[in-house]
């Protein structure tokens, strides 16, 4: 596959998404550098190799079912209790089961290959009260469930999240050692029924429950922004995006019309180059 027939791929799950949360009225937006792409380029970005949606978690239970039952075949809606015992992140997502971002390595044996198809990940949110430091209260509350279910990491992996700080440090190398105490199960559950407690605190601001943990507190996302949502074009297609996309893109990337230089700062799924060796190595 090219990265011209990966994004195709993404665009037709999207599609999907977009079809199903259209007939049962669930709100979502492009999120991240979907909805950078689909305002500055009027599509994906050209080096981009996924893309992302959030919702309010709320709505999370009926885009779950409605997409369980209504998927085409090919689709598979994947979330982190699939991986278990194992743990690769919190953020469920539709992939197309007949694509891999790579060729599966001994890592990716151990989550079934399941966080290997090229997919769309679903990103969520709560409200997270009225001030800043109820808000980072509540991303440190996630954040400490990350680091436990980081004990639950294949040791191939690593742990690749950066302590900023001596705290840190200590908390990132001691809380998931005690994690592997707990079972994976039982943190998702534990998580579950915080979220369950906290999704209608209200507020100014919510808490994207699923990013980096290492942005959460940085992100004071503000409700407002995400009430409406209306579609733009994104390549041959439409997707949604909230009316307040100026105000989120602006506090994500600064001067988001003006592309950046060096494309190689962004996370790469798919890796061209490799699968071109491999598909002329097996010719």
């Amino acid at each position: 596959m090219t990265l011209q027939e990966v994004q195709k791929v993404l665009r037709d799950i999207m599609s999907e998404i977009d079809r199903i949360c259209r007939t049962h009225q669930i709100p979502y937006t492009l999120f991240c550098g979907s909805m950078l792409g689909a305002v500055r380029e009027k599509g994906m970005i050209p080096w981009d190799d996924d893309m992302d949606i959030r919702i309010w978690r709320k709505d999370y239970s009926r885009l779950r079912e409605s997409l369980k039952a209504e998927l085409p075949e090919h689709l598979k809606l994947v979330e982190p209790t699939d991986l278990c015992p194992n743990f690769f992140n919190f953020v469920p997502r539709v992939c197309d089961t007949r694509y891999y971002w790579h060729e599966p390595t001994e890592t990716d044996q151990a989550f079934d290959n399941l966080q290997n198809h090229v997919c769309v990940d679903i990103f969520m949110a709560i409200s997270s009260g009225d001030t800043e430091r109820t808000h980072n209260r509540m991303a440190h509350r996630l954040m400490a469930y990350h680091a436990l279910a980081l004990g639950h990491r294949p040791r191939s992996m690593g742990l690749t999240e950066k302590p900023a700080n001596l705290i840190e440090k200590i908390g990132i190398s001691m809380v998931p050692a005690f994690g592997r105490m707990i079972p994976m199960e039982k943190i998702c559950q534990r998580r579950e029924k915080w979220m369950d407690r906290h999704q209608h605190v209200g507020g100014k601001y919510f808490l994207c429950v699923n990013i980096e943990p290492n942005n959460m507190a940085k992100r004071h996302y503000e409700c407002a922004w995400a009430q409406e949502y209306h579609p733009v074009p994104f390549d041959d297609r439409k997707f949604m995006i909230e009316n307040g996309y100026h105000e989120e893109l602006t506090l994500e990337y600064g001067d988001y019309m003006t592309p950046v230089r060096d494309a190689g700062q962004f996370k790469v799924h798919f890796d061209e180059k490799a699968q071109e060796e491999r598909i002329s190595g097996n010719e």
